[in-house]
């Protein structure tokens, strides 16, 4: 191998290192953190779950597997736990916060393998752009919250492979892009969206046979969430559209500006209209066919952001920068930065805009880092405290004594543990 090869090997490796340093630090932050006990939501999704799944028999089974968790129908979420459960006999919540943000790490090498496509000569700042929104510990939340990051994060996952298999050429590819794509529809609220965006995508790639089949999934399958559905008392789409459109546009800006304010819709706008920007125009839109599934995502995110604004701003309790919705925003910049290289990337000006771009992410994870960490170490020290991380502290008993009879799970052998210290 010749020096100048050797060089330019070396030089990849160290890239590549480069780009996965916030990873490193998130895990390096999320690792001490995870702790095999039960957050919020875990008691009802996991563990008062498992404990009727093991009671269940037969084809219920099955069904149970389909059965609405709040206003949600997460079948793949309960997929992941139950195989956890069979494989090991029990379950450890400290590992599915693990198998949760693997998640993520698919995510973004999925997003990096499509943006390496579109735009090869900016590959490395937009991977760099990706690594710093993403692996932002303003995530907290899904970070260290077992159901949240197997459900917010999951719902990405499907969404991309889905488009990954469907852009391939090849039957068996076809099918499996099919086969995520009605995974979608069951993984979360905003399935039926990410299942729309799929069939979008391949009307955009004018090819018929996906396109026809797409939309056959689509209109087979989505009505199936919504049978026997019952709408929660917080699911009820608001009305004032001033409220709506103030509370969308923070949630988009969420990550520049943390705040619910004025300050935080002027984000938003400037972040959509960035997005308008990139957007390939006309014929363009069908010519760029690299460009195509980054368009969709992006959709897909700003479409599941106009859904949580009509039935979020309402609930109290629920801000538009709640941590566990921060994924959105993120995965909002990141796109729009993949999008903008791939339409000016022949023009002078896509320089100051990358550098514009590294900057405000650099800045805001700066920003979200010691305030991220704390509140990582503060679900740590709740989770670990006597009293359970639970608004109903007797149903939260209750769920734990059933999964420990069943010898599903025992809480007291792993609460009262060494307090994290706040940094």
């Amino acid at each position: 191998m010749h020096v100048s090869e050797m060089k330019n090997k070396y030089s990849h490796l160290l890239m590549y290192f480069v780009v996965f340093i916030p990873a490193i630090v998130y895990f390096a932050k999320v690792s001490p953190n995870a702790v095999n006990v039960p957050s919020l939501d875990d008691f009802g999704a996991i563990l008062e779950f498992l404990s009727r799944y093991k009671t269940t028999h037969g084809i219920d089974r099955f069904w149970l597997l389909f059965s609405q968790h709040n206003e949600h129908r997460i079948f793949t979420s309960r997929v992941i736990y139950v195989t956890y459960y069979s494989l090991f006999g029990t379950i450890n919540f400290r590992h599915i916060v693990f198998l949760g943000n693997f998640e993520l790490v698919l995510i973004y090498v999925l997003l990096l393998s499509f943006a390496k496509k579109i735009i090869p000569r900016y590959f490395f700042i937009a991977a760099l752009v990706a690594g710093i929104s993403l692996f932002d510990l303003c995530n907290w939340e899904n970070a260290n919250f077992a159901m949240a990051c197997v459900q917010n994060y999951g719902i990405f996952l499907w969404l991309i492979l889905s488009l990954f298999f469907y852009s391939k050429p090849g039957k068996g590819f076809m099918y499996l892009g099919l086969l995520f794509q009605v995974l979608c529809i069951f993984s979360s609220g905003n399935g039926v969206v990410a299942a729309g965006v799929i069939a979008l995508f391949n009307v955009l790639s004018l090819n018929k046979t996906k396109s026809v089949l797409s939309i056959a999934g689509l209109v087979l399958f989505a009505p199936m969430y919504f049978i026997h559905y019952t709408a929660p008392s917080t699911g009820h789409p608001a009305t004032d559209i001033v409220k709506i459109a103030v509370f969308f546009f923070n949630m988009l800006g969420a990550d520049i500006i943390f705040e619910h304010s004025a300050a935080g819709v002027v984000a938003g706008i400037i972040k959509l209209s960035l997005f308008l920007l990139a957007i390939p125009l006309g014929k363009k839109i069908l010519e760029r066919k690299d460009a195509q599934p980054v368009l969709c995502i992006a959709l897909f995110v700003i479409a599941s952001i106009g859904v949580t604004a009509v039935f979020r701003c309402n609930v109290a309790g629920v801000p538009p920068n709640s941590s566990r919705y921060m994924i959105y925003p993120h995965m909002l910049t990141t796109l729009i930065f993949i999008l903008l290289a791939a339409r000016f990337q022949d023009r002078k000006l896509l320089i100051p805009v990358a550098i514009a771009f590294t900057i405000a992410v650099s800045f805001a994870y700066k920003i979200n880092f010691r305030w991220g960490s704390d509140n990582l170490a503060g679900l740590h020290n709740s989770m670990i405290s006597n009293e359970f991380n639970f608004p109903d502290k007797e149903a939260a008993r209750r769920i734990t004594n059933d999964a420990c009879r069943l010898d599903i799970y025992c809480i007291d052998k792993f609460r009262q543990l060494p307090a994290a210290p706040l940094k």
